[in-house]
């Protein structure tokens, strides 16, 4: 039982940012921020996924597999909204999208929840989750 309870670990949180409480999963590893909501025919408005990258860069997200549009929020790792990418259709793809300035993270939300819920540059998320390493 020890050995499950080392490997186990909880790949959910809740995000607060601006006025929407969002349960989250959780992309800290390559293999999960690689595959993200790619196959998914339904995302709810509270819910969504926060990828966690090991250090602040303009990480690109494209839309790669997916059956919804989304919204994309980037944030910093002071969790501070930095950009904002709305409605980005799956036929968006091949194209890539990255924020003007560094982030450690990225919210992918259904496609309306950041308007509707003010998310938007300068807002600040609340949120915890372990730091990535690699």
């Amino acid at each position: 039982m020890a050995g499950l309870m080392f490997w186990w670990r909880d790949h959910t949180a809740k995000v607060h940012v601006g006025n929407a409480a969002i349960q989250v999963e959780v992309a800290d590893t390559e293999q999960e921020r690689q595959k993200g909501l790619s196959g998914k025919v339904h995302l709810a408005d509270n819910h969504g996924m926060l990828f966690v990258f090991p250090y602040d860069a303009q990480w690109a997200i494209w839309m790669k597999d997916m059956k919804v549009p989304l919204d994309i929020v980037w944030i910093n790792a002071d969790k501070k909204v930095v950009h904002v990418e709305a409605n980005v259709t799956p036929e968006s793809y091949p194209a890539k999208f990255a924020p003007p300035q560094n982030a450690r993270y990225v919210l992918e939300l259904a496609s309306g929840v950041a308007l509707r819920t003010y998310i938007q540059p300068g807002v600040t998320a609340e949120f915890n989750v372990p730091p990535v390493t690699k």
